[in-house]
C-alpha cells in the first residue's frame, strides 16, 4: 500500500530525499522545522549526534530510495486522535477525521532566518504588549480592541509564510510568564505555523492566528490564584480553570 512517509535509519539516507520529520522535537536540533533535502553526505552525517532515524516525505524525494535489510518501515495513515486531560481520567479518547484543507497553498521559504528573526524582533515584542494590554483591559472593565490584534495577526502571517522558523525562534528564547501571556503567544505562532504547513489560504491564518491571540482572554474572570499550569490544580479547581473559554466566548461577544 502507498504510503506518504517512510521511516528510515540516517545511516541510509541518500542525496536528494527530502527529510520531513525527526525521532525526536524540531527545536532539540538545529535543523529547520519545515524539512530539508539532504543535498550531501555532510548534511546525513550532520543528523547522526541527534537522530538514529527520521521519516522522508516520499512525493518531495527527487530518487529512488535504496536500501538494505529492513532498516525501512512505511508510515501508515492512522486516525487522528485527540486526547483531553478529563478524557484520560475518563479513559475516554475523542476520534476526529483526517484534516482536509480545499485547494491547499504551497509557501517557499523567501526569507533566511537570521534575516527574518531581526525583521520580526519588533513584531514579537508589540504582540507581547498587546496580549499583556488586553488582558489588563478586560480585567479592567475596558472592551478588547479587535482591530489592533487583527493587525498583528497580518503582520505574524507575513512573517510566518516567509520564513516560519523566525517567530517560533524568538518565542522560545522567551520563557518569562510561560503559562500567561507568552503561552497565548506562542500557541498563535505555532498555529500559524502549523496553517502554513497544512496550506491554508492568508485570510483564513489571519483569522486562526486572531482566535488564538483571543482564545485565553476569558482567562481575567478566573480567580488569579488559580492561573497556574493544571498540573497544579485539584478537579474542583480545574473544573473552574476550564470555564475560561466560556468565558472567554461570552466577553467577546459582547464586544
Amino acid at each position: 500500500m502507498a504510503t506518504d512517509r517512510i521511516k528510515t535509519l540516517v545511516s541510509s539516507l541518500q542525496e536528494g530525499m527530502f527529510v520531513s520529520d525527526l525521532d525526536r522535537p524540531w527545536h532539540e536540533t538545529p535543523f529547520p522545522l519545515q524539512g530539508f533535502y539532504v543535498k550531501s553526505h555532510e548534511d546525513a552525517k550532520a543528523l547522526e549526534p541527534y537522530c538514529s532515524y527520521v521519516y522522508i516525505d516520499v512525493k518531495k524525494t527527487k530518487v529512488k530510495p535504496e536500501y538494505q535489510g529492513n532498516d525501512v518501515q512505511p508510515v501508515k495513515k492512522a486516525k487522528i486522535k485527540t486526547v483531553t486531560r478529563a478524557d484520560k481520567r475518563a479513559s475516554k479518547v475523542v476520534e476526529l477525521p483526517p484534516i482536509s484543507v480545499k485547494n491547499p497553498q504551497q509557501y517557499e521559504v523567501s526569507a533566511p532566518l537570521q534575516k527574518e528573526a531581526k525583521r520580526v524582533q519588533k513584531i514579537h515584542q508589540e504582540i507581547k504588549d498587546s496580549v499583556r494590554s488586553m488582558f489588563e483591559a478586560v480585567e479592567a472593565g475596558e472592551e478588547v480592541t479587535v482591530k489592533q490584534t487583527e493587525s498583528l495577526a497580518v503582520s505574524m502571517v507575513v512573517s510566518v509564510v516567509r520564513n516560519p522558523d523566525a517567530l517560533v525562534w524568538l518565542a522560545k528564547m522567551d520563557d518569562e510568564d510561560s503559562h500567561g501571556y507568552q503561552h497565548v503567544v506562542r500557541a498563535s505562532i505555532w498555529a500559524l505555523v502549523f496553517a502554513r504547513h497544512l496550506g491554508l489560504s492568508k485570510p483564513l491564518m489571519k483569522t486562526l492566528a486572531t482566535g488564538v491571540l483571543l482564545s485565553h482572554v476569558g482567562l481575567t474572570k478566573i480567580p488569579q490564584d488559580l492561573r497556574k499550569p493544571i498540573d497544579e490544580l485539584d478537579g474542583k479547581q480545574l473544573e473552574v480553570y476550564q470555564s475560561y473559554v466560556d468565558q472567554g466566548v461570552a466577553l467577546l461577544k459582547e464586544q
